[in-house]
């Protein structure tokens, strides 16, 4: 009986081990795999979002988010305040200075 116990525990400390000691990589995903699909990801993102001929469209999509965003807040000054509404005034006031960040990236892309 201890002989079997013995066995069983050497056999199960045997399949930890053995599954405790994985590469960081495995077969089909290596560096440069992840990279190729990095890479195509990107691609195909460019490809979907066409910015060259719908910037102005994008453009304007930032603009009316942030008109909205400023008439927002201006609507929360407005109710009772609760810490949901600072915190909502908050975020929205984050939100605007996201835009303002983004719009500069769209300005900056291909």
């Amino acid at each position: 009986m201890q002989y079997l116990l013995a066995v069983l525990f050497l056999i199960a400390a045997y399949y930890l081990w053995s599954y405790s000691k994985k590469e960081a990589f495995t077969a089909g995903n290596t560096p440069k795999d992840m990279l190729k699909n990095i890479q195509g990801m990107n691609t195909e993102l460019i490809d979907t979002l066409n910015v060259s001929s719908y910037r102005e469209t994008y453009e304007t999509i930032v603009q009316d988010l942030q008109s909205w965003a400023d008439h927002e807040r201006l609507y929360l000054l407005t109710q009772k305040v609760t810490m949901k509404t600072v915190q909502s005034f908050n975020d929205l006031t984050v939100f605007k200075k996201n835009l303002a960040e983004f719009s500069e990236t769209v300005d900056n892309i291909d």
